[in-house]
């Protein structure tokens, strides 16, 4: 409105003061709500759904305090002005579309916060399957076969870049079908049993073979590359490795014969999963009893 209409309107330097203090009052109520709305809601995964569940119910907390209050000052004073409920009208649109810009912000906040954590993720998952130790081994294992065996060299080097291949498409999907994970496992064993012929016992459930439900790229793979790393495998004494379903997990259970080092095992590659899982809200579950390290991976 212009000015005469403005001073028209009989408005005092009281009502502007009232009307500031109420529109922020109003504005810090409703970033409060929507402060708690986002710990819930955000607190395991976001997604669109949950975005929109929490603007309808910032919305209805803001009604809620709009009519109770409007209400008790219509009570108190200013009954019968309808230019100034207007104006106060005005003042709570004006804190509810402030709250839901700061609420948009916060949640396109996450969603780049967990995009660079995905990435940090992804680069390290590749570090971790293009380790130059397996690589060197792998190159070294390939040289001897191809002059003692070349049929055998031969299968190894179509495993090995089979490996790689599997590594290099499936390295950005979010998720992939448990029957090719095994089926990559299976593979990556085997490479290792040429390597280093019958050190090793893999067991894995035929249920797992068929399985179309999903997991975590080179999820169930990392759990056995861990357990080769870490445990002594010898032809006398083979590392047992059992891969099975149980309820709602893939678990890979080795037993345990830890290999005697004076350096301390990083467990990168535990954690690296365990955060990827987190950011999807589920719990990769680790346990140890001495006798066998069980690693339960969550179906998806």
């Amino acid at each position: 409105m212009d000015f005469n209409t403005f001073v028209d309107t009989g408005i005092t330097i009281e009502d502007l003061c009232f009307d500031i203090a109420y529109c922020s009052v109003y504005t810090m109520f409703s970033l409060l709500i929507s402060n708690i709305l986002g710990n819930i809601f955000v607190k395991d995964r976001i997604s669109y759904p949950r975005f929109a569940i929490h603007i309808l119910l910032m919305l209805t907390a803001n009604f809620a305090w709009a009519v109770t209050f409007e209400n008790i000052f219509d009570s108190l004073w200013h009954a019968g002005n309808e230019v100034y409920w207007d104006r106060i009208y005005v003042f709570g649109l004006i804190a509810t579309l402030l709250t839901m810009v700061n609420t948009g912000l916060y949640y396109c906040s996450i969603l780049i916060k967990k995009e660079k954590e995905n990435v940090v993720l992804t680069n390290n998952l590749l570090r971790q399957q293009t380790n130059p130790h397996f690589i060197f081994n792998s190159i070294n294992t390939l040289a001897d076969l191809i002059e003692e065996n070349p049929v055998q060299a031969e299968s190894f080097t179509l495993k090995f870049s089979e490996i790689y291949r599997y590594v290099v498409t499936h390295l950005d999907d979010d998720t992939i079908p448990i029957h090719e994970e095994i089926h990559f496992v299976k593979n990556y064993c085997e490479l290792q049993e040429i390597s280093s012929p019958h050190t090793m016992h893999i067991e894995i459930a035929e249920e797992l073979e068929r399985c179309k439900d999903k997991t975590l790229p080179l999820s169930i793979q990392m759990m056995v590359e861990n357990a080769i790393k870490h445990n002594c495998h010898t032809k006398e004494a083979p590392l047992s490795i059992s891969i099975y379903r149980q309820d709602e997990y893939v678990i890979v259970r080795n037993v345990l014969n830890p290999i005697k080092s004076s350096l301390p095992t990083t467990q990168k590659g535990l954690a690296n999963l365990r955060q990827r899982y987190k950011q999807i809200g589920k719990e990769l579950i680790v346990s140890n009893d001495d006798k066998y390290f069980v690693v339960k991976l969550p179906i998806l």
